[in-house]
């Protein structure tokens, strides 16, 4: 019950800071398939590239870009895919 409470909390830092109108599906996909340590992981490595990158951080395209390439690594690592949208012949 912790776990999803912490979960729930780290899904509604992603909405609220880095979600860009196109995001809500991939992070709570992510949230739902990946590690505690990993989205705990993912985000404090976000924020540093987000504070430290020259362009406008106050883009929340740019900031969800940041968070997606951080939680898709992560996804890869584990071999979790966190796309929604299947190929289409």
């Amino acid at each position: 019950m912790k776990q999803q409470k912490r979960r729930i909390e780290i899904l509604r830092t992603m909405l609220e800071r880095f979600d860009e109108g196109k995001s809500k599906s991939f992070y709570c996909l992510a949230v739902a398939l990946l590690s505690m340590a990993d989205l705990e992981e993912a985000l404090s490595k976000a924020e540093p590239e987000i504070n430290t990158d020259n362009s406008d951080m106050d883009d929340v395209k740019k900031r969800a870009l940041i968070l997606k390439k951080t939680l898709s690594s992560f996804a890869d690592e584990e071999g979790v895919k966190l796309n929604l949208r299947k190929n289409r012949v």
